[in-house]
């Protein structure tokens, strides 16, 4: 029986699509990929492998030869808990390994607390691993009783190869600080106070010749106050990204929800100090204080602001530092390391 691997998940995103096609070269079986319709919020454009299988949810569970079709599978992934139709074949296919995707932080209250337990006996003592982003993920995963052989990381890579030819940074106007924000427009990314809170800075203080560039669209995007120091890029295609980012001076996150976010590793890939709040799960591996930037506490504008203005007065070569030390933590983690943590789940 040939080898089989099988991935159920929600929306495809850019990351992912980069981590599998660069794993899927050495990987000797075949490759399916189940997904969630494309969001029209974020119309990704990929060349997909044609070696993988891709199948829209719908049409996939729609086939009629399921039982066929698992009972030649090696091993399963599924993207989290939520989905009861991937539920419902986690559950009907026992014997089949299988490992569960999430990145939901653990965080110590009482609903968790409790909630764990009855998570557990519903559907994560079906699975045999977890494959998970980050430390906080790996709390949740040791909560949900996997042990420490059974749990994975490095689940969410950013792709590299985006960075690898260095685009020279706009010298038009040297003296701007352009500052960079990328993400949905949404509550959760706390978007919409901090371009307020901007505007309000320098309008109180034109002195200040800072720039706000906004990556992304979303359900607040006509909220969006308008201002000369601001730029609306819209949607852009993960490579337009990489070549925004490396032609700015800082980013900043101000999430007051962000289990991940793997637009932080892009940042630092992009060589840009950062500046991100304590809800950014991808702070930990990728955010040295005083090194490559700043973690604030979420929904602190004033402390947004203090860091903005505290990076503006660096001199060049402590700029130059953080921008090094930014690399060198973006590159701990790489396309690799997903491919080595995929090989280890699966027995390769």
């Amino acid at each position: 029986m040939s080898k089989k691997v099988v991935f159920l998940l929600r929306e495809l995103s850019g990351y992912f699509v980069s981590c599998i096609q660069y794993w899927r070269k050495d990987y000797h079986g075949e490759v399916w990929v189940v997904y969630w319709p494309t969001n029209q919020e974020a119309p990704f454009q990929w060349t997909l492998d044609a070696n993988i299988n891709w199948v829209e949810k719908k049409e996939f569970l729609e086939n009629d030869n399921q039982d066929v079709f698992w009972r030649e599978i090696q091993h399963f992934f599924v993207a989290g808990w939520g989905d009861q139709d991937y539920n419902g074949i986690v559950k009907e296919y026992r014997r089949i390994p299988k490992t569960i995707l999430f990145d939901t932080q653990w965080n110590p209250n009482w609903k968790m607390q409790l909630g764990r337990f009855w998570l557990y006996f519903k559907i994560i003592r079906h699975f045999n691993s977890a494959w998970v982003p980050g430390n906080r993920q790996l709390d949740l995963a040791t909560k949900l009783f996997f042990k420490s052989n059974q749990i994975f990381s490095h689940f969410y890579v950013g792709d590299q190869l985006l960075f690898d030819q260095p685009k020279a940074k706009d010298t038009t106007s040297d003296s701007t600080l352009n500052i960079v924000y990328a993400g949905r427009l949404i509550h959760e990314k706390g978007i919409l106070p901090l371009i307020t809170r901007f505007i309000e800075t320098i309008t109180d203080h034109p002195s200040l010749n800072w720039h706000l560039h906004i990556c992304g669209t979303g359900p607040l995007q006509n909220d969006c106050p308008l201002h000369d120091s601001v730029t609306y890029h819209g949607f852009v295609q993960p490579k337009e990204l990489a070549v925004i980012l490396q032609k700015m001076d800082l980013f900043v996150l101000p999430s007051l929800y962000e289990p991940w976010g793997v637009v932080v590793h892009e940042a630092a890939f992009a060589g840009l100090p950062l500046l991100v709040s304590d809800a950014v799960g991808a702070a930990d591996a990728f955010v040295e204080n005083d090194k490559n930037g700043w973690v604030f506490d979420q929904g602190d504008l004033s402390a947004i602001i203090h860091g903005i203005r505290r990076f503006s007065q660096l001199a060049p070569e402590l700029r130059q530092s953080m921008s090094d030390h930014s690399k060198m933590l973006a590159r701990l983690v790489v396309l690799d390391s997903w491919s080595l943590s995929a090989n280890k789940i699966i027995g390769d």
